[in-house]
Parts: C-alpha cells; structure tokens; sequence
C-alpha cells in the first residue's frame, strides 16, 4: 500500500469582521422592535417575548469573540437580519468555487505544486451551493486540474471523511495528488434573528493538499476512525423538495437550528471515541504533541480536553473558535493551518465531530 501525506494546508479568510457586540446591537434592536409589534399577543401569552443578547452571554455558551462573514450587508440591519448577496450568474464562477480556489491556490504554492498535476479534488463541506454540476469540478477547471471531482457533505466531519477517501486513492494508485477543499458559508445558514444560535457560525475555506510523496514538513497520514449515529439535535431542513411546500419555504427550520447541547454527554462520546482510537494504535494520549478539536464552540472543547488530558495548554490543544466562530468542515483545516507546531516525529489528532452525529478522528505524524 502507497502511503499518503499531508503536504501542504491553504486558507481563505473572508474580509469582513463581524465582533459579538455588532451582532448583540442589531439582534437587540430587532427583539424589541419584535416585542413591540406583538406586545399584545405576548401579554396573554400566545407569543413568547424575545430576551436580549449580551457578550457575557456568547462568551458563556461558546466562548466566541468575532467571526468573518462574505458579506456584511443586511446581517446587521434589525429590518433584514440575513446577508445579501447578488445571484452569480451562470457564466462566471460561483461564490464557493471562488473560495475554495483561493484556498487550493495557496495550499498548491505551498507545495510548490501545479494546478494541472492534481488528479483528484473532493469539496467537503456542510452545504454546497447548487446540487450539479459538482463544486469540485467548476475547482477542476478553474485549477487547470484533471482526474475525479466530487462533492461530499457530512457536515463538519466533511473534511476528514474526505481525507480518508484520498487516503485510500492513493493507497491504491488511482490518485497521486488530492485536494480537500472545505468552503463554508455558515452566515448564509444562521438564523440572526435566534438568540441562541444567531452568534455561532462564521465562513472560511481550507484546503488540504495529500501526496503520495513525503516533502519537507509534510505529516504521514497514519490512520482514521470515523462513525455516524443519527441524530436530530443539530438539523438543517433545506433542500430542492421545499418548493413542493410554498407555505413553509421560508420557515425557520430551513435554517441551522438545534437542541440545547448537553456538554458533558458529547464529551464523554468524543473522548470514548478517541481513547478508543488511540489504544488501537498503541499511542498512548501523552505521546500526542497537539491535538486539534472541532472549532465549533470552546466550551465544549475546554471541557473535552480536561477530560482527556492532564496538562491542557493552548500550545497543545489550539483555539481558533474565539476568532473566526464555528467554521464547519473548514474549522480544523483552518486551525491547523494556524498552529501546527511539530516537529520530526510528532503526533497530532484532528477531531471532528458535528450534525449526524458524526465523530471523525485522524492521526498524522511529522516526517
């Protein structure tokens, strides 16, 4: 079997800054333009009051100081609450496809790569923006690449099920070059007018290039463990069947919405998993340099690593959440990318875990 290694990382952070405290102003001012208008109805108690946002409450439940948008037009004005963004037409190339180019772009120089040596380029992320043709393939074309492209969502395990597939490609010779390009657009799915929810999801792009040649500061991709149970905690109702139901086409579960998690059940099913892993490959947790979690919500992944770990410090176990919110499939790339510090021989774990409920854990090795 041919190895494969991860030889290079790329990102694209979109330009717009948004902090907690533009999104608490706008929200605010939608809940009580909210409450006014159904003063009425919330005084008999048909309809229930919108509470207030503040900081203190966003850093509580996520730890989340800022995030990036595409777009910052209409996320803060309380009459719109949602980006706005013209429709691409069909002759020039689409919003994902730019993202996830810039970001194949820098990985590929990174590496010291041409477009056209590529053989195999997977999109994998929570949602792509049209069903066919593939974002994958219009990321071909516009890489000069040739060879398979498909698109593949399994939220934001995406990315790690993907390198798995380029994994065994290259294991078996039908692939010497793979892209993993994770573009996400987590405002397009935020419902901004959620006080639980309305701060959690920013966007960004990683890609991730895998060879099956060894490169300086490349990592050998060593083994996976990945596992699905459904779930209904975390759900997106969107989908091309909505137009059969024009009455609730627009309805707020069509957007990103979830249960109130319980933190410490997910983290003791992420931490079983990863134990579990780890002891099947005779690597004992210690010997792990850095371990990357799913930047989704720092709480949850403070508690994971105490739980896991007896030494937890911000070298060992990085943060991007604080900066860039949750960023789907995108998250571990972009951490990586961020704070990888290996050296010859190290170990690191990237984790994903998310909406499915999927966990996905992946052990590389410096060379």
């Amino acid at each position: 079997m041919v190895p494969s290694f991860l030889t290079a990382t790329g990102i694209f952070i979109p330009p717009f800054c948004v902090k907690n405290q533009d999104l608490v102003v706008a929200y605010n001012q939608y809940a009580q333009f909210f409450n006014l208008e159904n003063a009425a109805s919330i005084d008999v108690g048909q309809v229930a009051a919108k509470l207030r946002s503040d900081d203190d409450f966003i850093l509580r439940h996520s730890g989340i100081l800022q995030r990036y948008y595409v777009t910052a037009e209409g996320v803060l004005d309380p009459d719109v609450m949602c980006p706005l963004l013209p429709e691409i037409d069909e002759e020039h190339t689409s919003l994902m496809a730019e993202m996830g180019k810039n970001a194949a772009l820098d990985a590929l120089h990174q590496a010291s790569v041409q477009g056209h040596e590529v053989d195999l380029i997977i999109v994998a992320a929570s949602n792509v923006q049209r069903a066919y043709p593939a974002l994958a393939i219009e990321i071909q074309d516009l890489l000069g690449a040739s060879g398979l492209a498909f698109d593949l969502c399994g939220a934001e395990c995406s990315a790690v099920m993907a390198m798995q597939l380029a994994s065994q490609a290259i294991a078996c010779g039908t692939a010497t070059k793979a892209l993993i390009i994770s573009p996400e657009i987590g405002s397009a799915q935020t419902d901004f007018r959620d006080r639980e929810t309305h701060f959690l999801l920013g966007d960004a792009c990683s890609a991730l290039l895998v060879e099956n040649i060894a490169k300086t500061d490349a990592l050998e991709i060593v083994n996976f463990n990945i596992a699905s149970q459904f779930s209904n905690q975390i759900r997106n109702n969107f989908g091309f069947l909505n137009r059969l139901a024009p009455d609730s086409l627009y309805s707020k579960d069509k957007l990103f919405h979830q249960t109130p998690p319980s933190f410490p059940a997910i983290a003791d099913a992420i931490c079983t998993h990863l134990q579990q892993h780890l002891t099947e490959l005779k690597l004992p947790l210690a010997d792990v340099t850095q371990y990357f979690l799913q930047p989704t919500n720092r709480v949850l992944n403070q508690l994971i690593a105490e739980q896991l770990l007896t030494d937890v410090t911000e070298k060992r176990v990085p943060d991007c959440v604080a900066q860039y919110g949750g960023t789907g499939a995108a998250g571990l790339g972009l951490s990586f990318h961020l704070h990888q510090q290996l050296s010859a021989s190290d170990y690191c774990v990237w984790v994903a875990f998310g909406a499915g409920f999927s966990v996905a854990s992946m052990v590389l090795k410096k060379c």
